[in-house]
């Protein structure tokens, strides 16, 4: 089987399963992306006990530890490390 991305999801109108089957690095947005794309992010997944987990742009800009670090930890927490 291969696994191929999607064009943005929209996750406030996605279903539970339609989020469920999204890989992990799918961009998603919270509404209809913006030019500046400033509510995108990228999916990394729902807990075990049901969050939904996604890093948006404007969080990892202004992360402290940085970008490439918070995408990390935010995939890690997705996947239950």
């Amino acid at each position: 089987m291969v696994h191929r991305f999607l064009h943005t999801v929209n996750v406030w109108t996605a279903t539970d399963e339609e989020l469920a089957a999204l890989l992990p690095g799918q961009w998603v947005s919270a509404g209809e992306p913006d030019a500046t794309r400033s509510n995108c992010g990228r999916w990394y997944g729902i807990t075990k006990g049901g969050t939904k987990v996604a890093a948006w742009n404007g969080n990892a800009r202004r992360a402290d530890c940085g970008w490439k670090a918070y995408h990390q930890k935010l995939h890690r927490y997705a996947q239950g490390d």
